[in-house]
């Protein structure tokens, strides 16, 4: 299934094409860049809240959504940055950004490959950290990347989809329109009339597993503006979140107690008007 969205495919490394999503509005240009194992239609209902204000994109990169990907290639989160990089070239340097877990590193590494192609970004939960151990042995040892190979990548139909991620966590909290789009988009059509995840299982998983790309170290040298939202404490990527924003030299952050890793999907309305809110700040 296609996205609904109108779509260009750029040209990455790698061969890799992501795709670019045009989601209207008129205004400065943002880029929205996803978290992994999703795609960038999901934000479409966060999106709501800056289209009077801003002309919002959204990318896939690869591995993700509409994206082409060649068999076999690196999931590094370099690769990620490569593809971010080729959306701000088609858009138009400098761009606003928004960027969730991958996509806040994403966004963040690009700036310390082009300085002046992010003029400012709101980062929920990055996932950006101190070097910790054997970055080889972190990979092997992933819990989050043994739970994404693990999942089901085929369902009979969307429906069948829709009724049991709305059953169970972690998707279960997730607001239903924004559900709903990460089922029509980010499935698609087999030959034998199931449905089955564009980015599958062992994708996710490698991209998890590649997720500690050492620049943690670099962020002080890193001159964009920028918003560090995080939800409540708990292990994992909100425990991220206070060092980034304390290292970015022209950052702040923000804590929100009633969202969990992820707030963009629980409630797009909120994290859509902060987001509007700290970017209207930067014009």
């Amino acid at each position: 299934m296609a996205s609904k969205f109108p779509t260009v495919l750029l040209e990455s490394t790698d061969g890799v094409r992501p795709a670019l999503h045009d989601m209207g509005g008129s205004g400065d240009p943002v880029l929205v860049c996803h978290a992994t194992g999703f795609l960038g239609a999901v934000y479409a209902p966060m999106i709501q809240s800056l289209l009077e204000d801003f002309h919002v994109w959204t990318i896939d990169m690869r591995g993700h959504g509409d994206s082409v990907t060649p068999e076999g290639i690196s999931m590094s989160w370099w690769g990620h940055t490569q593809d971010v990089l080729a959306a701000f070239d088609y858009i138009g340097s400098p761009v606003l950004g928004f960027g969730h877990s991958m996509g806040g590193a994403a966004i963040t590494a690009a700036c310390l490959k082009n300085p002046d192609a992010v003029r400012g970004a709101y980062l929920f939960e990055p996932i950006i950290f101190p070097a910790v151990g054997d970055a080889a042995a972190t990979r092997r040892d992933s819990p989050i990347a043994e739970g994404a190979r693990r999942r089901r990548a085929t369902f009979e139909s969307r429906e069948a989809a829709f009724e049991r991620y709305s059953s169970r966590p972690p998707l279960d909290g997730l607001n239903r329109q924004v559900l709903r789009l990460y089922v029509d988009e980010g499935f698609e059509d087999t030959e034998d009339g199931s449905v089955t995840l564009k980015c599958p299982p062992h994708i996710e998983a490698e991209v998890f597993m590649n997720s500690q790309i050492g620049i943690f170290e670099d962020l002080p040298t890193v001159e964009m503006p920028a918003l560090v939202a995080s939800g409540r404490a708990e292990p994992g990527p909100p425990m991220y979140a206070p060092g980034v924003a304390q290292e970015l030299p022209h950052a702040q952050f923000h804590k929100d107690d009633a969202l969990s890793h992820f707030g963009p999907f629980e409630d797009p309305a909120l994290v859509g008007g902060r987001v509007r809110d700290f970017l209207s700040s930067l014009r």
